[in-house]
């Protein structure tokens, strides 16, 4: 049976918190397609309305070593609403590239937080000690949500700013947080390693 964390948003609705499986496939593809123009261009950079069958192949292959992956349903629904994959090429790789979709209208309730937290956790126990994520210039939300994390920049180029995520730094981040509620109610589990051994 897979691992499944319960919580509520910062609003108040019920979600799901699982690791990401190759089943799930067509959940993503639709949470994907349910995307924005605006939204699959800040997400992908690029703004065709659909994502070519290569790209939905690698986001949903997790392996659970190369690519570890996690997601948020909705409760009521059973839709995926949101996904965090951190991908790297070799097993012995202490940094994984980091992304981050949500569909739009689940965005601002906190939970990106939730699987950025579940994703660390699982990496670090998995060797990783950071993430780099690629972020738009224009992405004001994406650069608001790095400085959250207290991630820092690697650079930028054509429009594109690099940041460095350090897993130990945002999970102690996440624990001060004792005002958020959702968060705060994973973090045992986290502490625990019942997420690191769900996902191994």
């Amino acid at each position: 049976m897979t691992f499944e964390l319960r919580t509520h948003t910062a609003d108040g609705d019920a979600i799901v918190l699982r690791p990401l499986v190759d089943a799930d496939a067509p959940a993503l593809q639709k949470a994907i397609d349910s995307f924005s123009n605006r939204s699959r261009y800040l997400r992908f950079f690029n703004g065709a309305p659909s994502v070519p069958p290569a790209v939905m192949r690698r986001l949903t292959e997790v392996d659970g070593i190369l690519h570890l992956a996690w997601a948020a349903v909705d409760e009521k629904t059973g839709d995926i609403v949101g996904a965090v994959h951190a991908m790297r090429d070799e097993a012995t790789d202490e940094i994984g590239e980091f992304a981050l979709g949500l569909i739009d209208n689940w965005q601002g309730k906190g939970i990106a937080r939730l699987l950025i937290a579940l994703l660390a956790s699982e990496a670090m126990s998995k060797g990783m000690t950071g993430f780099n994520a690629n972020v738009l210039w224009e992405n004001r939300k994406g650069r608001a949500l790095m400085a959250a994390l207290g991630a820092r920049s690697l650079g930028s180029q054509s429009g594109v700013i690099q940041y460095r995520i350090g897993l130990d730094e945002v999970l102690g981040l996440f624990g001060d947080r004792a005002q958020d509620a959702a968060l705060q109610s994973i973090m045992p589990a986290i502490h625990s390693g019942a997420v690191q051994a769900a996902a191994a």
